[in-house]
């Protein structure tokens, strides 16, 4: 489940590299940002209103999509990293 989470915060339309950081940092995990409501994404650094409301509006396609990913990942035996992997490259770390 937390890995569908994750590459479905990377395919709602205007979350960048930046934000999909930032909202993880502030919730805690990608779980979690898909948890909340709106009162609560504006207050994490650069995402305004819009940007809540398109998460909001898209997280169940993106959900969705990523579940397919998922099927790609599993079928062709795909290492997937994100930041807070514990085998995530500690330089990259700093880098957007």
């Amino acid at each position: 489940m937390g890995l569908q989470h994750k590459i479905a915060l990377t395919l709602i339309k205007d979350i960048g590299p930046k934000l999909a950081k930032n909202l993880w940092l502030y919730f805690g995990s990608a779980e979690a940002v898909f948890s909340v409501g709106k009162a609560q994404l504006v207050e994490v650094e650069g995402i305004a209103r819009k940007t809540a409301e398109a998460i909001l509006n898209r997280r169940d396609k993106a959900l969705e999509l990523a579940e397919n990913e998922l099927d790609f990942i599993v079928k062709h035996n795909i290492e997937v990293l994100f930041y807070g992997d514990e085998n995530y490259p500690k330089r990259l770390k700093n880098c957007y």
